[in-house]
């Protein structure tokens, strides 16, 4: 063929076939990812007692380069999984750990936590791209885990989660109470919710130690099915009035694959992403039917094979009390797809307000300086020259080298707010709009609702003495931009608040 019909050819086919240019609509809604992982025995750096015995001894039992090794692995599924926005953790030692987990994967785009206080050796942990508000850590049954319960704003739309971690099953077979009682205290959380908002967009994920159709296999009433009222029916979730059963994503798996643990060579499918009928809606946040199961990357897997020829979980390698740094967890994580729908109505333009003319002169406010003596109960304000005194509940004390304030009459005399929870153990301040949340006992506070340190030694937390909350005087004073000073000498704390 000559060249000149080869050009001619390409021409005519150029004038006749129609060119087709993949085109993203501008409003698509958006794809999230919910993950809920049981990472197994995420101890931390530090021996401190909370330990199981096989973690407890830094030289020879869990060194410095295995708690690094576990925060890799928790890595490296956060990655492969696609950097899933919403990820719940369990089986995390403390708030120290978590923090480290969340310092450790901020590279991939994770910058708020919030984490479980109770008085276990392990808690509930979340993680997110968006903004999380903590709100509470509910008790459940002596020596069992917290439940998490945080609210997550995914571009406007909230959807509060719970992340779980129920009582273990044991070979007594009498543990079904506690799980029981596990579950009333989800459930009252869920109906309070749905209460409120019965479209409300509430996740529970975690660590359930339950099937979902556990009482279907023990023939007895159960947490999971009788008390948390799963439902198989996704059709149900759109009725109307909206029922009060929730679906599991396990019911979209066929019952031959379902599983994420392995327990006498069976699967079990003991982890769970539960959806409440607001996720079935397509407004604010909805689920993407069919699109749950259990996350199989081929690192999580052993050479191991179950009963059905599946690979089992390749776990964490512990032979006695020695650690071999192999293996991520007993558990598989599972994962499910939202979509985050456009809001239905164009958003509201506020009116303009007037400009306000301010006045020609206007007085300069001067700083507010506060002096505290440890030992002492007198606590001085001085501003515009003239100086104030009120008594403080209990004197400043020294615990952990780090002052320690009874914090109401500072903040009062400031104009903020501060408020006690006695249930949940925390204290809620409020100035300059800045808010700060701190729980007894617990490292991690809430600065303007997101997690931070409280100090870089684990032992200095909120305390109760004589009756009396501590907090940390630094922390506080810097959280809320009030600069510190400290004269050894004397013992004197001079905080200083300049005008904004």
């Amino acid at each position: 063929m000559k060249r000149t019909s080869v050009v001619t050819l390409l021409l005519i086919l150029v004038l006749t076939c129609p060119i087709v240019i993949p085109v993203q609509a501008a409003d698509a809604p958006e794809k999230i990812h919910v993950l809920s992982y049981n990472a197994e025995n995420v101890f931390d750096d530090k021996v401190d007692g909370s330990e199981y015995a096989e973690y407890g001894s830094s030289s020879n039992y869990y060194t410095d380069r295995m708690w690094q090794v576990k925060l890799d692995h928790i890595h490296a599924v956060l990655k492969e999984a696609g950097t899933p926005q919403i990820v719940g953790l369990v089986e995390i030692e403390n708030a120290h750990m978590a923090q480290m987990i969340l310092e450790s994967v901020k590279d991939l785009g994770y910058n708020n936590m919030a984490v479980t206080t109770g008085d276990t050796n392990t808690q509930c942990v979340l993680l997110s791209t968006y903004p999380v508000h903590f709100i509470a850590s509910l008790p459940t049954t002596w020596h069992v885990r917290d439940i998490l319960v945080a609210s997550v704003d995914v571009q406007g739309a909230t959807v509060d989660v719970l992340v779980n971690h129920w009582k273990a099953k044991d070979s007594s077979g009498n543990t079904e109470d506690l799980r029981i009682e596990d579950a009333k205290v989800a459930r009252a959380e869920v109906d309070g919710l749905l209460a409120k908002d019965p479209s409300a967009d509430i996740l529970l994920l975690g660590d359930f130690n339950s099937s979902e159709n556990e009482q279907q296999i023990t023939g007895q009433p159960t947490g999971i099915n009788t008390f948390l009222n799963l439902t198989s029916d996704r059709t149900s979730m759109t009725a109307t009035p909206l029922p009060s059963s929730l679906y599991d994503g396990w019911f979209d798996v066929p019952a031959d694959q379902r599983g994420s643990e392995v327990y006498h060579n069976q699967w079990d499918d003991l982890d769970h992403i539960i959806m409440s009928p607001g996720l079935f809606d397509r407004t604010g946040v909805s689920y993407d039917t069919g699109t749950f199961g259990a996350f199989r990357a081929p690192f999580l897997l052993s050479s191991q094979r179950a009963a059905d020829g599946r690979q089992i979980p390749n776990r964490w390698q512990v032979f006695g009390t020695h650690h071999s740094s192999e293996g991520y967890s007993d558990h598989l994580p599972v994962i499910a797809e939202f979509t985050v729908w456009p809001a239905s109505e164009p958003p509201v333009t506020p009116p303009v307000n007037p400009p306000v003319t301010p006045p020609v002169n206007p007085p300069t406010p001067s700083p507010v300086v506060m002096t505290l003596t440890i030992g002492s109960t007198i606590l001085n304000i001085s501003r515009d020259g003239k100086t104030l005194s009120r008594t403080l509940e209990v004197p400043p004390v020294i615990i952990s080298n780090r002052s320690m304030v009874p914090a109401r009459a500072i903040i009062e005399a400031l104009g903020g707010s501060i408020s006690w929870n006695a249930a949940l153990r925390t204290v809620a301040i409020s100035l300059g709009g800045h808010s700060l949340q701190l729980t007894i006992g617990s490292g991690i506070a809430y600065r303007d609702a997101v997690s931070v340190l409280v100090d870089e030694d684990s032992k200095v937390v909120p305390v109760i003495q004589s009756g009396r909350t501590l907090l940390p005087l630094r922390f506080i004073a810097e959280s809320l931009g009030l600069s510190v000073n400290w004269e050894a000498s004397t013992g004197t704390i001079t905080l200083t608040l300049q005008p904004s």
